[in-house]
Formats: structure tokens, C-alpha cells, sequence
């Protein structure tokens, strides 16, 4: 059977190869162009693949919005890993039964988890590096250490129209978390019907994501990549009206993400 590869990845290296000076992610001050951030991801790939991560092995992402988790998730896509987001309100015991039961042979987490989650790790035994964007432990992989000398360039993995992309756990309401498996063309698919169905979208369109990266917002980030629009990242660990509004203005927000909840926040807010 012919293998048609459908990538999602490649969103980011055409994004990139198209509109390379376009500002592609804004996290407060900082700003990284689809050059620079996919040189970014780039790296990060050839990362992993250095520490043995082969295509097929998933990668859990534990950390509040920011660039590194664009960065990894869109990493992951390249490589054929399956991204493993990780609502960052959950309980360490909540997380370690995820990264168990996804079978994650990565953990990329930022410093808030730190602690709490390390201390449970003979709790998830698959488990074989701790990636840390900001001040690892011991025995943790640092974040940009590991992107050091490492080539801009990677060649995106073939992968099959059913290959993992995306193990989404539900919330567990009725019992344990479960993972839904999105695969490469169930996102490619979302993403076709995106443009068709909501907002064709540009290279001079932004986004905003004020929602958590690991659910909603970060799905909506896929075809606004597609696109070469911005990802705008609010540095707020909390929903505030008041910064969402004045970022709106000033970065000149086309598009978010919102729950119900955050909507009625806005439009009852003075």
C-alpha cells in the first residue's frame, strides 16, 4: 500500500520556508520569527532524536502557555512522536497516571511541576529523560542545553495517514482519563475545515491564546501556523479580562480560542 504522508509538521516548515520574517510567536517582549522559531523546533527535534526518541514514542508536555510548548509540540510533529499535552491544573498524582498510561518516554516540563512531579517518578518507570525549560534538577535534561549545536535543519518524518499525533486525555469525570488518539490526518482534516468552515486565515492574521495551549488553543494554533499568522501568548497564569483586552488592542488580535466561561468574563467585564 502507497504511504501518502500528511505530516502536520510540515505546516511550520512551509510557514517558514514561505514567510520567514513574519512574526510567528509573542510572548510579551519576546518575539520569534517563522525562521527563528522553526530553527527553534528544528533543534529540538534533532534533540530528541539524539537522546534516542525514535518516531512512534510519545512525548508528554507539562507547562503553563509559552513558547517552548509551540516549540515541542510542533517538534514532536516533525518527528513522527505523539504529543502528549498535559492540562498543567491537574494534580501531580492526576499527571503521573497520564504520563504512565500514555507510555511517555519524555517528560517536557517547566519549573512549576518541577517538585511535585519529579518526586512521583518511580511512579512512571517508562519514563526516561525530564526535559526542564527553566533551572533543572539533577539528572534533568535542561531545555536550551539540549538545543545547543544542534542543526537548523531536520527533515520531517514520513508518517501514515493514521500515524499519532495528538493523545488527548479526557478530563475523567466517570473514571480514569482517557487518551483519544488524534492522528496526522484528523488534524490535517481539522485544519482544511478551518479555513473552510471559520476563518481562511493569512499571513497577517493573529492569534491570541489566552486558553491553555494543551486543549482548545492549541488545536486552534495548528491552522493559524498554517497560515503564517502570529501566536500570541499571554504571560498571565489566569484569565484577565483587562490584559486579554489591552493585548487585543495593541497586538492586533484576528482570532482566539475561548470557553464559554472566559467569554460571558469578557463581555461582563467593564
Amino acid at each position: 500500500m502507497e504511504v501518502i504522508s500528511m505530516n502536520v509538521g510540515t505546516l511550520f516548515t512551509k510557514s517558514a520556508r514561505t514567510f520567514p520574517d513574519r512574526l510567528a510567536i509573542a510572548y510579551g517582549d519576546y518575539e520569534l520569527t517563522y525562521l527563528q522559531a522553526n530553527e527553534r523546533i528544528n533543534k529540538l527535534a534533532n534533540g530528541l532524536k539524539g537522546l534516542g526518541i525514535q518516531k512512534g514514542s510519545n512525548v508528554a508536555i507539562l507547562l503553563h502557555n509559552c513558547p517552548e510548548f509551540l516549540e515541542t509540540l510542533f517538534a514532536c510533529f516533525k518527528s513522527g512522536l505523539g504529543s502528549v499535552p498535559i492540562n498543567f491544573r491537574l494534580h501531580p498524582k492526576e499527571c503521573s497516571f497520564i504520563i504512565d498510561n500514555s507510555e511517555a518516554l519524555v517528560v517536557v516540563l517547566g519549573e512549576d511541576f518541577r517538585d511535585s512531579l519529579y518526586a512521583l517518578r518511580k511512579e512512571m518507570p517508562r519514563v526516561k529523560h525530564y526535559i526542564c525549560i527553566s533551572d533543572p534538577l539533577e539528572g534533568m535534561v535542561p531545555y536550551e542545553a539540549l538545543l545547543k549545536n544542534q542543526p537548523v535543519s531536520f527533515t520531517d518524518e514520513v508518517v501514515e495517514r493514521d500515524h499519532l499525533a495528538w493523545l488527548f486525555y479526557t478530563s475523567g469525570t466517570t473514571g480514569r482519563p482517557k487518551g483519544a488518539m488524534l492522528t496526522h490526518n484528523v488534524l490535517m482534516m481539522m485544519t482544511m475545515n478551518f479555513y473552510a468552515d471559520m476563518a481562511s486565515l493569512g499571513p497577517e492574521d493573529v492569534v491570541l491564546h489566552a486558553a491553555p495551549l494543551s486543549h482548545g488553543s492549541g488545536l486552534y494554533g495548528i491552522p493559524n501556523v498554517g497560515k503564517a499568522a502570529a501566536n500570541v501568548i499571554l504571560k498571565s497564569k489566569s484569565f484577565e479580562p483587562k490584559i486579554v483586552f489591552e493585548t487585543i488592542q495593541n497586538r492586533k488580535v484576528t482570532n482566539m480560542f475561548m470557553a464559554p466561561a472566559m467569554i460571558k468574563r469578557l463581555v461582563t467585564s467593564p
